[in-house]
């Protein structure tokens, strides 16, 4: 006998600001860390944003710090999920990370004016100048003041030792200390030898590799503070009575607004909630938040969103959403999840480079020790702090996320939300784009274009029975039928028992009889008498759907859609991409091959079920192809799951939305050719960092090891390398749209 499983609790999710963590090697040991804790399911660290995503169950904040601790790095507590929710959360990231990029700062600008001083003493010496004895406990001065400066290297070396692990700041400390500690022993000695102005150098140039690199990361960020700069600090509440009695109004903070507040937007201020137009005719610009160039005509019954702009009149308009419940904060919730996600490269990268500080340490040993038995000790510590400080994990570490955060926000600047990086890395290697018809490359918004009744007594019944189901149900005809009974004054009639048959129609009771809307074939199946009936013909775009009560036929409504005018130009992108463009739709034939050439794809699939759907999807993953689904629809859910990229329209059901890994922000298709180019950019982008963070440390370490490197000029190679991979990522922002390759010509790269 079978037994049922009992559903396991929802997964919830932790976001976890970090301290002190500086490359990958960090990365690996946190996650090590947190993945060790009880109800940990998965971990993902990001070291650009500097935190740590936990899903798991009954996740206890207090044992995930105290892993994070033992680790040798700081939790940060989290924000509260206040009426700004994660909004909130995110301007404290950037606030951090900010932080951080003062205090390499301030680090730099103390070491450098001692560290010059430094150089000028030691080089002026190989120079033939002569110095008085005095002047090499001056360099020792000066130098312990430039170490000094560069106190949390040492401090994460050794809370890192103390948890027995290694990261970058322990190769750079133990390359410090030992010329140090050599050069102080020779100086007591009155030896020659001494090393203090490279171990100054190799200090300078780390906290100028850092400050720089800060400098850069803060960029990272600029998609999610852009969003975070939409929402307006201050809103015009109306008080009690104060849309009717005149401009009775309070300025508030935007925490303060609850939904059902109204309040007044003025001329060229930005909405601060979701709502309903009350009162009022102005435009709206989404350009900062969706790409939408064109402001879009509101006026009493419309939506507005939060981060938009208003036009040129004032409005006054009802609070549906705000805080963390609009859509901005999904929209800046989104993007802060991907951007913390990790692609498989990404977590490629990471195994490497968990293992690449403790093989530093070892070749470091080998080489010391190789040297110290050929040339003795002076040439051993040269060739031991030079491979010591020339390998760079932090390059590594940041080649795939640092690309990855750029990426993510460039597409969404573009109007193309990713759920993570994996959809974002997918969508780089699309081969097949598959557009369902209504709805994504037309608008979706149907009017009724005829009436077919088997009699003319069944014209009223025949449309405002078919209302009666289809409004309970989220399929475009829905609307168009809903807005033609209200246009012909008909009984808004209730419907009971509503179901959703997927593919073929809707049924339910009305008046206690068993009312179904759908496919003339469906009812049929269902034992509807259509006697001498024949279905209407069809004007080139039209569509029908039949109505029957209980089992009687009543009659057809012919329905039209308007296709969307840019669905040309992106089938057209998307071809000029290298990609094959197929439709398949549930329409029928005559209807889809009709659009298709319209819009010039010449692979059209008609009449096809949502199992169908999935079967083409599922046929051409078989055949390695990597499938992009693009839908909008209840019926398009199963293919959009199943896809490589399933892309859902920004306006389409819930359920298509909970099933696709991208989402458009407007429902123009052609932001899925952008969203491609950037995918593919960002694969590019990738492919040259680590090609570059494994090409430097192949060619740095050989060099470093057979003392052709001298330790200073190592030190600064390494704190170039992570400024140059960051750069590189930044990038991404500054782009211009990007050229069409076919895909033939990416994939080699």
């Amino acid at each position: 006998m079978s037994q049922v499983a009992t559903p396991e609790p929802d997964l919830e999710t932790k976001v976890l600001p970090i301290e002190g963590m500086t490359c990958a090697s960090c990365v690996a040991k946190v996650e090590r860390a947190l993945g060790q804790v009880a109800g940990v399911s998965s971990v993902s660290v990001s070291l650009p944003l500097l935190q740590a995503q936990i899903e798991g169950r009954a996740l206890n904040s207090a044992d995930l710090a105290a892993a994070v601790a033992e680790a040798g790095f700081r939790a940060l507590e989290e924000s509260p999920d206040d009426e700004t929710g994660l909004l909130a959360r995110e301007a404290a990231a950037l606030a951090r990370r900010e932080g951080e990029r003062q205090a390499a700062g301030r680090a730099l600008a103390a070491a450098l004016p001692l560290c010059l001083p430094l150089l000028v003493l030691a080089w002026s010496g190989l120079a033939g100048v002569s110095w008085p004895a005095w002047t090499g406990w001056l360099q020792a001065f000066l130098c312990t003041g430039v170490l000094w400066a560069g106190a949390p290297i040492y401090f994460a070396a050794a809370r890192a030792l103390g948890s027995w692990s290694a990261t970058m700041d322990t190769l750079v400390a133990l390359g410090t200390l030992a010329a140090f500690g050599a050069s102080l022993v020779n100086l007591s000695m009155g030896q020659g030898g001494l090393h203090f102005a490279p171990a100054g150098m190799i200090v300078t140039l780390v906290l100028l590799g850092r400050a720089l690199e800060a400098n850069a990361q803060a960029e990272t960020g600029a998609a999610l503070r852009g969003l975070l700069t939409l929402r307006p600090e201050q809103a015009r509440r109306l008080l009690e009575g104060g849309e009717s009695e005149g401009p009775a109004e309070e300025e508030v903070p935007v925490s303060a607004l609850r939904p059902g507040d109204l309040v007044r937007i003025l001329p060229g201020a930005s909405f601060p909630c979701d709502g309903v137009v009350t009162s009022g005719q102005s435009e709206v610009s989404s350009a900062l938040l969706t790409g939408e160039s064109m402001p879009a005509p509101v006026g009493p019954g419309d939506r507005v969103t939060t981060g938009t702009l208003n036009g040129s009149a004032a409005l006054v308009v009802r609070a549906t959403a705000t805080g963390s419940a609009t859509r901005l904060a999904e929209i800046a919730r989104r993007v802060s999840a991907a951007q913390g996600s990790k692609s498989p490269a990404t977590r490629l990268a990471d195994r490497v480079a968990g293992v690449f500080v403790p093989a530093v340490l070892l070749l470091a040993l080998l080489v010391a020790t190789a040297w110290g038995l050929h040339s003795g000790r002076e040439a051993a510590l040269l060739a031991g702090v030079a491979v010591l400080v020339v390998a760079c994990p932090c390059a590594l570490g940041l080649a795939t996320p640092t690309a990855l955060v750029v990426g993510v926000g460039r597409a969404a600047a573009e109007g193309a939300l990713v759920r993570d990086a994996t959809a974002l890395e997918a969508l780089g290697q699309a081969t097949h784009v598959l557009f369902d018809k209504t709805g994504t490359l037309t608008e979706g918004r149907f009017r009724v274009s005829g009436l077919d009744p088997t009699s003319a007594e069944r014209e009223g019944p025949l449309l405002a029975l078919a209302a009666a189901l289809e409004a309970q149900s989220e399929h475009p005809i829905a609307a168009g039928i809903l807005a033609a009974r209200d246009e012909r004054g008909l009984p808004n009639m209730a419907a009971t028992e509503v179901q959703a048959q997927v593919g073929l129609g809707v049924e339910g009771k009305v008046v206690g009889k068993t009312v179904r809307v759908g496919r003339t074939s469906w009812l049929r199946d269902a034992g509807v008498e259509l006697g001498q009936a024949e279905e209407p013909s069809l004007e080139p775009g039209e569509t029908s759907v039949a109505v029957s009560r209980d089992q009687e036929l009543l009659g057809w409504i012919r329905l039209a859609d308007t296709p969307r005018p840019e669905s040309r130009e992106a089938v057209e992108r998307l071809q000029a991409l290298g990609l094959e463009v197929e439709l398949l739709s549930g329409d029928r034939r005559e209807v889809a091959e009709f659009l298709g050439a319209k819009w010039g794809i010449t692979r059209v699939r008609a009449e096809v079920s949502p199992e169908q759907k999935l079967q083409v999807v599922e046929e051409l993953e078989a055949e390695g192809a990597r499938v992009v689904m693009v839908g909008d629809g209840l019926n398009d859910a199963p293919a959009l799951a199943r896809a490589s990229v399933g892309v859902a329209m920004g306006q389409g059901a819930d359920v298509a939305k909970a099933s696709a890994s991208l989402t458009l922000l407007r429902d123009d298709p052609r932001v899925v050719a952008a969203a491609i180019e950037t995918a593919r950019a960002t694969r590019d982008t990738i492919r040259q960092n680590l090609a570059w963070a494994f090409g430097y440390n192949a060619i740095t370490l050989p060099l470093a090891s057979l003392k052709i490197l001298h330790p200073a000029v190592a030190a600064g190679a390494m704190a170039m390398s992570s400024v140059i991979v960051v750069a590189n990522s930044l990038r991404l922002r500054r782009r211009s749209k990007a050229k069409a390759r076919p895909l033939a010509e990416t994939q080699g790269q």
